[in-house]
């Protein structure tokens, strides 16, 4: 965002979803492959609709477990910030190893690259031969990468991840520099934990996802989720600095779901009048392999 706060010339993991556990792999790359059979998830989401220049995120990833503990996967993300559009692709290779029984650690990698461009035309420039403007009328390219680490059980998860193992680029706020920070200056963790009722016909399951930064704000995030009857579920979420959302989703069938929530307008020092959309869809395919 070429703003006060400067802006980010990259693109990660679509790691800003709040329903991010319909495929947590856009979280965490060890995931890759946890559902033990073909999967395809797409999502979207348009942040402070009705904000001229509001920001917007869509994904599309495959991933597969193979015969062996590695499993693969591929996403495009398409992340467009104000005046910087960036398109993305990460590649991502895991492999499980298992403790005990129901007990494994699981190990993601992704690599990849991105492709930034601005919108120069909603620039006014005092000297329009500044060699900045023919910088940021070209195409950026950024290599891209991350990894990490997560622990299963049967209902316990809990991981760590690396969003950014490439040095990544910034544009400054004084003169629209480019600055370059340090890799490994900003850690995801995530935990969560399944409870059964009602004969393990229901569950209880709440998340906590800590994003640990080094020159900006760390940030909390918190999520709870009802799943009534194997079928349908229903929560809530609270990101620090934010906003409350509201989230649900229903399986269309054994292969299908479909989830969405609604952010009520941010709090704190992002207080704005607008709300944010998210939708969801995740395809499982083939057999279920153990």
């Amino acid at each position: 965002i070429l703003s006060i706060r400067g802006a980010a010339l990259f693109a990660q993991q679509p790691s800003g979803f709040t329903q991010y556990f319909i495929n947590a792999s856009s979280l965490n790359p060890s995931y890759t492959g946890i559902d033990g059979r073909p999967a395809a998830f797409l999502g979207y989401k348009r942040q402070w609709a009705g904000l001229s220049g509001g920001p917007s995120l869509g994904y599309f990833n495959v991933q597969a477990p193979l015969p062996t503990q590695v499993s693969v996967g591929a996403t495009l993300v398409s992340d467009k910030k104000g005046l910087i559009n960036t398109s993305s692709m990460l590649l991502t290779g895991g492999y499980s190893v298992s403790l005990a029984e129901e007990q494994y650690l699981r190990f993601g990698l992704s690599v990849g690259g991105a492709w930034n461009k601005v919108d120069i035309n909603e620039l006014y420039f005092v000297n329009p031969s500044d060699p900045m403007l023919a910088t940021l009328a070209s195409s950026n390219a950024e290599v891209l990468g991350n990894a990490g680490l997560s622990f299963h059980s049967k209902t316990f998860h809990a991981g760590v991840a690396i969003p950014n193992i490439f040095e990544p680029t910034y544009v400054a706020t004084d003169g629209f520099t480019f600055a370059k920070v340090k890799p490994f200056q900003s850690l995801i963790f995530n935990l969560s934990n399944r409870f059964y009722f009602d004969k393990g016909k229901n569950a209880f399951e709440p998340y906590l996802v800590y994003r640990l930064n080094n020159g900006v704000p760390s940030q909390l995030e918190a999520a709870a989720v009802l799943h009534l009857q194997n079928k349908v579920w229903l929560g809530g979420a609270f990101k620090q600095d934010f906003g409350i959302s509201a989230l649900g989703g229903i399986k269309l069938n054994k292969q299908s779901v479909l989830g969405y929530s609604y952010t009520l307008k941010n709090s704190g020092d992002n207080q704005l009048q607008f709300p944010s959309h998210e939708i969801h869809l995740a395809i499982l395919l083939g057999k279920h392999k153990k």
